[in-house]
């Protein structure tokens, strides 16, 4: 029997979870800040629901057949399943606004940062046009990544119109527009080299491939970019829809860590319009995250009437990668406070009368299961970096005074039984 889970698939001991747990805490307190609210929907869900919504990566989506012959999968992303929602509780005041920190899973090549159960924190704004929807939704990860301390990271911004216009500009043939998205959105990854030869190997014309790669390399402080971009495609509505969001972003005092990025395509096929990104400087991991707005994905799905919607996704997996790469996050083995070592069996009962005074007041609190004795229950707590012991044996129990010994410095403490929670809260 293979007792490793399946491959791109991980346990988390602990030691991982805690971690995990202090930066999901951290991510649903800003998020629930931005007046964002829980929101969860099942892992399986009908194939068809999922299919024609991904492009090229819709292979990736892990699909089977139940024992009454129906068609499922398991979620690719956040982002569908939301609009199912949506498209079938059309009574949901608006605008709708939801986050959602839970799995998906994708059959993809497992490498550094890419697994095949992932973990998305995600927020999205159904129901308004507004493009201060995308303005809050940026502000809102930019707050996360500064509680996190990143220093050198952006988050790029681009628009599927702007796209879409340089392809006009550029003469590609309509069938050919979603080509030059696709080979676009593999600019970080293979290059401006890269870009050239996949345009090329999807028929584009050599004329249009230069124009295509002139324009996406231009780089520039946003209003300044977007102004040369202006003087090449024109009056351009998403050109206009990026300064509105730059604007608003600007009332919003939101920290200036934005760029406009024209390589910036994003692979999905249900965008609409402006699409973002974040990336890191080091380590060289690509995006941790990324959404924009989606438009007309919920009304795809129920036939009926359009419902705006725009959401940003981050990939929690990388982000805890990078955060342990770059040493930013704390390890800690146990959330346990105290370990209490009962040096005889005969004064349990004290022992647990002083177990449940310390859980009563909130002090995570282990104490020995397996009678071992004084100092293997020490090398115990010291395994686990539990910062303090309290050793109970006889003098102890008549004295009503307990030593606490602090297990970095080595520092033994006499403390009575009334001053003990004080002790640990101090």
């Amino acid at each position: 029997m293979n007792l490793q889970p399946p491959k791109g698939m991980r346990d988390f001991l602990p030691k991982d979870m805690i971690k995990r747990e202090s930066i999901i805490s951290l991510i649903k307190q800003i998020f629930e800040k931005y007046g964002f609210d829980p929101f969860e929907t099942p892992m399986v869900e009908y194939a068809e629901t999922l299919e024609g919504k991904y492009g090229e990566d819709e292979k990736l989506i892990y699909k089977f057949k139940d024992k009454a012959g129906r068609n499922l999968a398991l979620r690719y992303d956040l982002t569908v399943p939301l609009s199912r929602v949506i498209a079938s509780n059309k009574e949901l005041p608006k605008p709708f606004k939801r986050y959602q920190i839970s799995r998906a899973w994708r059959y993809d090549n497992v490498q550094k940062g890419r697994y095949r159960e992932i973990w998305q924190c995600d927020i999205d704004t159904v129901g308004s046009k507004s493009l201060l929807c995308e303005a809050e939704l940026i502000s809102a990860f930019i707050e996360i990544l500064e509680n996190l301390k990143f220093k050198k990271y952006s988050i790029n911004i681009n628009n599927r119109k702007i796209l879409d216009s340089i392809a006009r500009y550029a003469n590609v043939e309509n069938k050919k527009i979603k080509d030059v998205f696709v080979s676009i959105d593999k600019f970080d990854k293979i290059g401006l080299q890269g870009v050239k030869k996949e345009l090329e190997s999807r028929k584009i014309k050599t004329d249009s491939v230069k124009k295509i790669l002139s324009i996406i390399t231009l780089a520039d402080k946003p209003e300044l970019l977007l102004n040369k971009l202006e003087k090449i495609l024109g009056e351009n509505e998403g050109i206009n829809e990026l300064r509105e969001i730059i604007s608003y972003l600007k009332q919003l005092k939101t920290k200036p860590k934005y760029a406009v990025n024209l390589t910036l395509a994003r692979g999905l096929d249900y965008y609409t319009g402006p699409i973002f990104e974040v990336y890191v400087e080091e380590p060289k991991v690509g995006s941790l995250g990324g959404g924009g707005r989606y438009d007309n994905l919920i009304g795809n799905l129920s036939s009926s009437d359009n419902i705006p919607a725009v959401g940003f996704s981050l990939g929690l997996d990388r982000l805890i990668d990078v955060l342990n790469e770059l040493k930013m996050i704390e390890n800690k083995k146990t959330l346990t406070q105290v370990f209490i070592s009962n040096v005889s069996e005969k004064n349990l009962k004290y022992t647990l009368s002083i177990v449940n005074l310390l859980r009563e007041n909130n002090i995570k609190t282990q104490f020995d299961l397996m009678s071992k004795n004084l100092k293997k229950q020490l090398t115990f707590a010291n395994s686990l970096e539990i910062p303090y012991v309290i050793i109970i044996g006889d003098d102890e129990v008549s004295s009503k005074k307990l030593k606490v010994k602090d297990m970095n410095s080595g520092k033994e403490s006499n403390v009575t039984v009334n001053n003990l929670v004080k002790f640990f809260q101090k």
